[in-house]
């Protein structure tokens, strides 16, 4: 299970159960503890609340997140994973402690799940070396001003809206867009050419990295034409690619 994955399921789960709690929590609360005081239904719903209102919103940054480079996910998996042990934890210490008669085993359970799917994810995660494209452009002189409007103010723009019609084929898109940065040059080369440096981190396998499809498909063949031609007379000599791995 990829990371992606796993932040989509866990950040899902937790905000259902952010849901739930908010519009049913005396409903929750009763199956939980059938013995609650008719005085504490409503104190006892309030704090069902708030505890859905937390939940709702750890699961949405942690759907939020689902699309980070590897490495910074592998850390929210396994910090997710850590924090779901000490609630689990915590919620089975409430009967030995002495505050309740009764484990809430659903919760617990839930809680160990989503634990056992965030650190396997972390462990399968770790075992891979991850690949990192590094792409060096050389333009021309006078046609650094030229390449900067090209890049930012069409081709990105293009990639950024481009869709896939096929939803897995779009996910790898979308990754890979995240991962990708542009280093602009502050300063000239000694041939007289500026070196822009593109790096996706990590390289996503199956995901778009090329700007034909996206060109077309928001300007049209023609004008695509149109910008690919400016885009390849600001080169110098052809783009550079160089693929790297990294080792843990």
């Amino acid at each position: 299970m990829d990371t992606n994955l796993a932040l989509t399921i866990i950040g899902v789960v937790l905000m259902l159960v952010g849901v739930i709690f908010n519009v049913i929590p005396k409903q929750v609360n009763k199956k939980i503890n059938p013995d609650i005081p008719v005085e504490a239904e409503s104190i006892a719903a309030t704090f069902r609340v708030i505890i859905g209102g937390i939940a709702f919103a750890l699961g949405y940054i942690t759907f939020y997140c689902r699309n980070l480079p590897m490495t910074h996910a592998m850390t929210l998996v396994c910090a997710l994973g850590v924090g779901f042990i000490i609630i689990a934890l915590t919620i089975v210490s409430v009967k030995p402690r002495g505050f309740d008669k009764n484990i809430a085993f659903p919760p617990v359970i839930m809680f160990a799940v989503l634990t056992s799917i965030a650190f396997y994810t972390y462990n399968e995660s770790s075992k891979i070396d991850e690949q990192v494209l590094v792409v060096l452009s050389h333009i021309k002189a006078d046609k650094n001003e030229e390449f900067d409007k090209i890049l930012y103010n069409e081709v990105m723009i293009a990639v950024e809206e481009y869709q896939d019609e096929d939803p897995i084929k779009q996910s790898l898109n979308d990754r890979a867009m995240n991962s990708f940065e542009v280093f602009r040059p502050k300063s000239m080369n000694q041939d007289s050419t500026w070196t822009y440096v593109m790096v996706a981190d990590p390289y996503v396998d199956g995901g778009n990295y090329t700007i034909g499809k996206p060109l077309v498909q928001k300007y049209g063949e023609e004008e695509a034409k149109e910008v690919i031609g400016r885009w390849n007379e600001c080169f110098n000599a052809g783009q550079e690619l160089y693929f790297s791995e990294r080792h843990k």
